[in-house]
């Protein structure tokens, strides 16, 4: 983040002046740093406008990044926002067919059309992730859950990211993926092929030879060291936790502390501790 963004998050976020709140929303119209937005809507008071709201969604989408996009959703259901366009967002998460973020759309968010979630999560055959819910809500209560997790275990599944490569050699994908170094597409990869070992019993895979051009891959980009970290279960933590110390941002931080197995919670504890962030500083206390 800029200092100059930096700045004005800093002058606007306990501001009581409504046009200047929405002067500088606007003036991110064209921001092409997810960051920036994202903190603009998380700390701004009076950011929660249908004006300013649909500003720096609008911008979100342009952005054309679905991770970030989910972040941005998470943190204007977990504040609240009643004039966010909810079902906006759903709708692009639902067409993006990608189950592990429906998934978490469905197990850390209040998602307003939790039927559509769930239907268009069940509609993509993954197991993994149908039966991840398992871990964070009470899947007895989910109309069809049993029978659509049952359905996708004896179901083929594809990340439909992947089809552009038309091939489903995972030697050639791993080669493709790691030389277009796309951080969305190589975390999608590795997620597939602890799916293939996990629901298919596939052998020989190595996952962590995607770790560190991943790694060179999100340099600068914490939510992403963090997302890694989080989804595929078979790498080591270390490294990403000091990734994401060094890149200093608080929340990122809380993330790994509250939803990465295999951390040092302590150390992130810590490092949280010696940020002046107030909110996350109380989450860990």
């Amino acid at each position: 983040m800029e200092k100059s963004d930096k700045l004005l998050i800093d002058v606007t976020k306990n501001s009581t002046d409504y046009n200047l709140v929405r002067m500088n929303s606007k003036k991110l119209t064209f921001c092409s740093d997810p960051y920036v937005l994202c903190d603009f809507a998380e700390y701004t008071k009076l950011a929660d406008t249908k004006e300013i709201m649909t500003t720096l969604t609008n911008a979100m989408i342009r952005i054309n990044d679905l991770v970030h996009l989910y972040e941005f959703y998470f943190l204007m259901s977990e504040r609240n926002a009643q004039n966010f366009d909810y079902a906006l967002v759903e709708d692009i998460i639902k067409k993006s067919k990608n189950a592990k973020i429906m998934s978490y759309c469905l197990s850390f968010t209040n998602v307003l059309d939790k039927v559509g979630m769930l239907e268009s999560l069940y509609a993509t055959k993954n197991a993994k992730w149908i039966e991840r819910l398992g871990e964070e809500m009470d899947t007895s209560a989910l109309p069809g859950y049993k029978e659509a997790l049952d359905e996708a275990i004896y179901s083929p599944y594809f990340p439909p990211c992947l089809e552009k490569y038309q091939t489903k050699d995972i030697s050639n994908l791993v080669e493709l993926a790691i030389k277009e170094r796309n951080p969305y597409i190589i975390n999608e990869l590795a997620d597939y092929m602890e799916y293939l070992m996990t629901y298919r019993g596939v052998s020989g895979l190595n996952v962590n030879e995607l770790v560190t051009p991943y790694k060179w891959a999100v340099v600068g980009n914490p939510l992403y060291q963090y997302e890694f970290a989080a989804s595929v279960d078979t790498i080591e933590k270390t490294s990403f936790t000091t990734m994401v110390i060094e890149e200093g941002i608080a929340k990122i931080m809380y993330y790994m502390y509250e939803y990465v197995k295999g951390v040092d919670k302590l150390l992130l504890k810590s490092a949280i501790n010696q940020t002046e962030n107030e909110k996350y500083i109380k989450l860990v206390q």
